[in-house]
C-alpha cells in the first residue's frame, strides 16, 4: 500500500455509528460517516488525487445478505466529494471467505488470500487507486486487495478506511 488514511481510532461513538451502519441496517449513516472522514482528512486525500475510487467489495452473497456494501457507500461519498470516479466493477471478492472479526492476525491473511480478482484490468493500467473500507484492522483484508490491484496493473494504491483498531484495542 503506497499510504493509507485513517479517520478515527475504532472506540466510543464512532464504533457503535459504524457497527449500526455496517450490521444493523442502517445504509443511511454512510453520509454522516463520509462527512465526518472527510472533514478529518479532506487535505491529505485533495493532495493523494486519485484516478480511481474502488470500494472493497463484499461477496456476492454477503452482499445478499446485507443488502449493500457499506464501502461502496462510504466510496461513493467520497468519490463525489474529490469529484474522481466511483468504480464499483472492478475489484471483485470472488472467494468467500469467514467473517475476519474473530480471526488472529495470520488466519486473517489466511482467509483473504486469493480472494479478489480484478475484471479489465485495461481500466486500471498506469492509474491511481483510492482503496476505501470502514475499518482497519490488521489490514491483511486491504493488503489482499491491494497486491491484486498493483499486480493487475494500478501504478498506486492507497487506503482509506473510516476507523482503525488499535493493536490493544477491541
Amino acid at each position: 500500500m503506497d499510504a493509507a488514511y485513517f479517520a478515527f481510532p475504532y472506540d466510543g461513538r464512532v464504533a457503535e455509528l459504524i457497527l449500526g451502519f455496517k450490521f444493523l441496517d442502517h445504509p443511511e449513516r454512510s453520509r454522516l460517516l463520509a462527512t465526518l472522514c472527510w472533514e478529518r482528512l479532506e487535505r491529505a486525500l485533495y493532495w493523494e488525487d486519485p484516478d480511481l475510487v474502488v470500494p472493497m467489495p463484499l461477496h456476492f452473497r454477503r452482499l445478499l445478505w446485507r443488502r449493500y456494501n457499506q464501502s461502496a457507500l462510504l466510496a461513493g461519498e467520497m468519490g463525489a466529494r474529490l469529484g474522481k470516479p466511483l468504480v464499483t466493477d472492478l475489484l471483485i471478492r470472488h472467494k468467500r471467505t469467514r467473517p475476519q472479526t474473530r480471526l488472529n492476525a495470520h488466519a486473517r491473511r489466511l482467509n483473504v488470500q486469493g480472494a479478489f480478482s480484478v475484471i479489465r484490468p485495461e481500466r486500471l493500467t498506469g492509474r491511481s487507486v483510492l482503496l476505501v473500507d470502514d475499518v482497519f484492522t490488521t489490514g491483511a483484508t486491504m493488503q489482499a486487495a491491494v497486491v491484486t490491484l498493483k499486480r493487475a496493473g494500478a501504478r498506486r494504491v492507497s487506503g482509506l478506511c473510516l476507523a482503525r483498531v488499535d493493536a490493544d484495542g477491541p
